[in-house]
């Protein structure tokens, strides 16, 4: 805000409370003749009596954050994935799953933007008998808010084919087999680390 010989920008919260001034100078006195307020959801602007006449440049409206997922759960699947569970936030337009190897720094976005109200995600490709640790970003035009953080580990990918069937209760069904009809045969499933059921 500012008048017409001393031109200014300010930054106001819908309360119309100033909140920062980019010159840095101590005047927020002189410029204090617009209320600005919210009244049943109606944005209300207007000028205080008395004070110099003001004009207003530009009002910067920050949209509000949206609430953080809850709950969010690591589920080892195979050696090679780890399924993610979380609760539904409020106000997101998104969300970003992210990955670290010790759960305090390091974290890389492994999802890329999920859409409004998903729950889940399934982390594939994992190396065996790691730990990963994982966190859920909800985002909106107001900024974005993290989950708690969970970890999981890998299993081991078992020493043979044999061992693998019986690891995963399907001794016997074949290397050809796709037991749980997903395209990909027993033989596949093993040697990539997945669950065959």
């Amino acid at each position: 805000m500012g008048d017409a010989y001393y031109l200014d920008n300010h930054v106001v919260t819908l309360e119309g409370t100033l909140i920062s001034d980019p010159d840095g100078a101590d005047n927020y006195d002189y410029h204090q003749n617009l209320n600005v307020t919210v009244s049943d959801g109606i944005l209300n602007i207007d000028r205080v009596t008395g004070g110099d006449t003001a004009k207003l440049l530009f009002l910067h409206i920050r949209a509000p954050l949206p609430t953080a997922p809850t709950g969010l759960a690591a589920t080892v699947v195979s050696a090679s994935q780890i399924d993610l569970l979380w609760t539904d936030s409020t106000g997101e337009t998104g969300y970003l799953v992210e990955r670290s190897f010790d759960g305090v720094s390091g974290w890389t976005d492994i999802s890329g933007p999920l859409a409004v109200d998903s729950t889940s995600y399934s982390d594939t490709g994992l190396a065996a008998l790691t730990t990963y640790y994982y966190r859920v970003s909800a985002f909106s035009n107001g900024g974005s808010v993290n989950s708690n953080i969970d970890s999981a580990t890998t299993n081991a990918t078992p020493s043979s084919y044999d061992s693998w069937e019986a690891a995963n209760g399907i001794s016997g069904s074949g290397r050809g087999t796709d037991v749980d009809g997903d395209g990909f045969n027993n033989e596949f499933e093993y040697f990539f680390g997945l669950d065959p059921n």
